[in-house]
């Protein structure tokens, strides 16, 4: 037989004849470097025009309305000669990157009056202690900052609500044993 040297060939041979003939000639080969080139191209296409560089691009000043937890915002994004962003005042009156005066630990205004914001992590149940015997903190307490002032219990878990600056407690705004979302206002502290 022309095609090979042992038993084990004769056998490949027989069982898949288009195959071993394909391999045997080189053709598998050739049909797999094909289809593989094939594939690569589609997968990326030619690429596109080339940008224009930024000397030749001539950037439009843009004022967009940001709401921010119900506060409106108007920004204005301007530019300079060479396509940087350029610092303009707000709007509103306030500089960029300032905040409305009722903001919580983050830097963020909560919409719902004065002081800093004790935000729950997570969802789950409120309670200002663990156990009934302990006390918890209280409208006109002082925190420092890492105190503990609360926990929310998920998935029989107890998680500790710190507070992430020193200062006294203004409002509870959840009940003991109250269910809350994620980002839900707990504790106002000034």
């Amino acid at each position: 037989w022309a095609f090979g040297e042992d038993d084990e060939e004769l056998m490949e041979l027989a069982m898949h004849p288009e195959q071993y003939r394909n391999y045997k000639s080189g053709k598998a080969k050739a049909d797999f470097l094909a289809d593989l080139e094939k594939r690569k191209a589609a997968a990326n296409p030619a690429p596109k025009a080339p940008v224009p560089s930024s000397a030749a691009v001539h950037y439009q000043p843009k004022t967009m309305q940001i709401d921010v937890n119900g506060q409106s915002y108007t920004v204005k994004v301007a530019y300079d000669d060479e396509g940087k962003t350029a610092p303009t005042p707000a709007s509103n009156g306030q500089s960029q990157g300032t905040a409305s005066p009722s903001s919580h630990a983050n830097g963020s205004s909560n919409g719902q009056g004065e002081g800093i914001a004790v935000l729950a992590p997570l969802e789950g149940t409120f309670y200002l202690t663990k156990s009934p015997g302990e006390k918890g903190v209280q409208a006109g307490d002082m925190v420092k900052k890492g105190d503990v002032v609360g926990y929310i219990e998920s998935m029989k878990v107890y998680n500790a609500i710190t507070a992430e600056v020193d200062g006294k407690v203004l409002e509870i705004c959840r009940n003991n044993s109250e269910t809350v979302e994620e980002d839900d206002v707990l504790i106002k502290l000034q």
